[in-house]
């Protein structure tokens, strides 16, 4: 990871998913994430974080594709008992319902999905830098307060 970017700390996850389906960089909450419809940047433009980096693959369509048809199918079924369609009316209904749906989710659960990657990715960082100076200051002290009992 870069230095720039994390020398602060990264914020609680759930407002880098605010952030990240705001369109905004997670990490600082000032650039913008994306470039185009659902193309994310290589870098922050503000803190040089890096998004592009993060590769959300098929999560956002996964997600926006299950909550789409909970919503269209849970919509149709009330839909249905209340007023019955035409068969084609409903179709073209719903279908066009959950078109607009999927294009309105899709952008910020990517956004959000980014997030939780570089979320995961900025622990996966602290872990590999190792253990707290002070943490291997205080196993000292334990193994030399250990083998002064001992001898």
């Amino acid at each position: 990871m870069d230095e720039q970017w994390s020398r602060g700390g990264l914020p609680a996850l759930p407002e880098m998913m605010l952030r990240g389906a705001a369109g905004r960089c997670p990490a600082c909450g000032h650039g913008g994430m994306f470039r185009g419809y659902l193309r994310v940047v290589g870098r922050c433009a503000a803190c040089t974080a890096p998004l592009g980096t993060m590769r959300a693959d098929d999560a956002p369509p996964y997600i926006t594709i299950l909550i789409t048809a909970h919503v269209t199918v849970g919509v149709l079924l009330l839909a249905d008992r209340q007023a019955p369609l035409p068969v084609w009316l409903t179709v073209i209904a719903f279908a066009a319902l959950a078109g607009i749906m999927a294009l309105v989710l899709l952008r910020p659960i990517k956004g959000m999905t980014v997030a939780v990657l570089l979320r995961l990715a900025g622990q996966a960082d602290e872990q590999d830098r190792g253990p707290h100076p002070d943490a291997a200051r205080d196993d000292a002290a334990a193994d030399h307060q250990v083998q002064s009992e001992r001898g």
